[in-house]
């Protein structure tokens, strides 16, 4: 399944995309796995954000 999941902040960083990725886990709690795609902003790659996504069925 496909599905696009927007969520609308008032700024881009590492906290939005949290909130972003805990919004496509609420959509989709019976999910085995969700895969992000996304550029190669910093705050994608964060360490604070790679932390938070362990355990998660984020990939």
């Amino acid at each position: 399944m496909t599905e696009v999941i927007a969520h609308e902040c008032p700024s881009v960083d590492t906290d939005s995309a949290i909130a972003l990725y805990k919004v496509a886990l609420e959509k989709l709690p019976e999910a085995e796995s969700i895969y992000i795609i996304t550029d190669n902003a910093r705050y994608y790659l964060s360490k604070k954000l790679r932390e938070w996504v362990k355990g998660t069925k984020i990939k």
